[in-house]
């Protein structure tokens, strides 16, 4: 028995087996494919950066240099976002194997069909990701004025 929320019912439908392990199997291909393709772009970013003419200073302008690490900023950004977003395919894949994909880590209820089709690898329901986009917000502003203040509070406690 699979339930969907949406706007606020729930309808409730019987869903065989053979149609669950063709969902499982859609889930599974299209979780591998995009891992593929994740994987072949940061393997051809690699290779790029290895062969890349290295770009030391000669002729450069301080300009130029600042740009250029902000590009590598960027891209090593782009490449760790990449690299996050394998594990938790990887995380789908391995809760796909063992029966678990589909539902909601926080509520146990089944993640809606078309969330998981934009999202494979999504461990939350809609409701449950923005309770925890919240919390995340709320908690924000809290850590970043802790990490403002401890070199005061360390020099206070050092002047005591």
């Amino acid at each position: 028995l699979l339930c969907h929320a949406a706007e606020g019912y729930v309808k409730s439908t019987v869903a065989t087996s053979s149609e669950r392990e063709t969902r499982e199997r859609e889930f599974t291909k299209m979780l591998e494919v995009r891992r593929q393709s994740l994987i072949d772009d940061v393997q051809g970013r690699m290779r790029e950066a290895r062969t890349a003419p290295e770009t030391s200073g000669a002729g450069i302008d301080e300009s130029e240099r600042s740009e250029l690490d902000f590009q590598d900023d960027v891209n090593f950004a782009l490449l760790q976002m990449k690299a996050d977003t394998l594990v938790m395919i990887d995380a789908a894949l391995t809760r796909l194997r063992s029966g678990m994909y589909g539902d909601c880590t926080e509520c146990d209820q089944p993640i809606a069909e078309t969330r998981l089709t934009a999202l494979p690898f999504a461990v939350r329901c809609k409701d449950c990701e923005e309770a925890q986009e919240e919390a995340d917000a709320r908690n924000r502003p809290l850590m970043n004025r802790r990490l403002s203040t401890a070199p005061f509070w360390r020099e206070s406690a050092q002047g005591q």
